[in-house]
């Protein structure tokens, strides 16, 4: 449990404005305790970019890449049990850095690379997709999307749709597309495109709407879209600031990463006025790391970070040996973090275990 209440201090910095030029650390309100442990040996051999999702009962894995190629096999991980199962074989092409989803019954898989990410552009980015329903272990072809497959992608679950955009990057113009699959029906709809487009940063669903997140020659702008609406809505930017990936909703604010030179701490959008502020700063350096929203809590877990977004206060822990890793699978599962495969950026072996994270709060 936490080792003290949130003081003063933290409940005044996440009033302030949006800053633009000086960084300041924020106050830590205490501890928390952190219990860890490995994952047993995953039936499926270790890899970078593979998909991961929570179901309720396991984190199903599938796909990713390994130096010696792509991957199309997957696993369920049953976090409390510590116990692995193989899933069935798919109907897809063995790809990595997929986009995924969970949508209640099915985990959705669409789309990115199966030739590595230094294959000729003609030869790089898949367009199709896959159901996989663990309750029948059997998979299913999506229909065909009105998307083409390219460089970079964001996508977010809306409840009942999957919202996939995609931005061609060196390969095409500068223009996101957005497309909307509806796993029930089997369908996809087209959603207004966004041009002028210099890179794509991010999707939300922000209670009633989708929120993107996009470059161009004039810095940063959020889009959102309410149902029903012809087009998108441009949202103002945080002045000076940066903004990434992952997002969490609070019911009332989308709390962003946000990033001020090498410095890097949370904002908060209210969607409905477009007007944003920046959360208690964190008590130490928070880049480096892959942050995790747990639905009230953001993990940092290479740094010993978390964020109470009930109370707008940081705490820390010990970072869990053997963390530090990039192109995990980082899957929060109901009170626990997963997080499977990756690399140390040293060249070893991907492997085919992982650690478990419980966060006492």
């Amino acid at each position: 449990m936490p080792s003290a209440e949130p003081t003063a201090t933290a409940a005044a910095a996440a009033t302030q404005p949006v800053p633009t030029s000086t960084y300041r650390t924020g106050v830590s309100a205490g501890t928390i305790d952190v219990t860890t442990f490995p994952t047993s040996e995953a039936p499926i051999s270790g890899r970078d970019g593979a998909s991961g999702v929570w179901t309720g009962d396991e984190v199903i894995i599938w796909g990713g890449e390994a130096p010696d190629g792509a991957r199309g096999d997957g696993a369920a991980y049953d976090p409390v049990r510590d116990t692995w199962r193989p899933i069935a074989d798919g109907p897809l092409t063995p790809r990595g850095w997929q986009e995924s989803t969970w949508t209640g019954s099915e985990m959705l898989i669409w789309g990115r690379t199966h030739r590595g990410r230094d294959a000729p552009a003609g030869e790089r980015w898949l367009s199709d997709g896959a159901a996989y329903d663990p309750a029948t272990d059997r998979w299913r072809r999506i229909a065909d999307a009105p998307l083409a497959g390219r460089q970079q992608f964001a996508s977010v679950w809306t409840g009942t749709e999957w919202l996939i955009a995609e931005f061609p990057g060196l390969d095409g113009p500068p223009t996101t597309y957005v497309a909307t699959y509806d796993p029930v029906s089997d369908t996809w709809r087209s959603l207004p495109s966004l041009d002028g487009v210099e890179w794509l940063g991010m999707a939300a669903w922000a209670g009633d709407r989708p929120i993107l997140a996009v470059g161009s020659d004039a810095g940063e702008i959020f889009y959102g879209h309410v149902p029903g609406d012809a087009g998108w809505v441009e949202s103002t930017s945080p002045d000076g600031l940066l903004v990434s990936a992952p997002v969490g909703w609070t019911g009332d604010q989308l709390i962003v990463i946000c990033r001020q030179d090498q410095w890097f701490f949370l904002c908060a959008l209210d969607p409905t006025s477009r007007t944003w502020e920046v959360l208690a700063q964190p008590p130490s350096y928070a880049g480096g790391s892959r942050p995790v929203w747990t639905g009230e809590h953001f993990l940092f877990p290479q740094r010993g970070l978390s964020y109470d977004s009930t109370t707008g206060s940081w705490f820390t822990f010990d970072p869990p040996e053997g963390i530090d890793l990039s192109e995990e699978v980082a899957v929060w599962a109901g009170d626990r973090l997963v997080v499977w495969g990756g690399n140390g950026g040293d060249g070893s072996p991907r492997r085919p275990d992982g650690i478990v994270v419980v966060p006492e709060w």
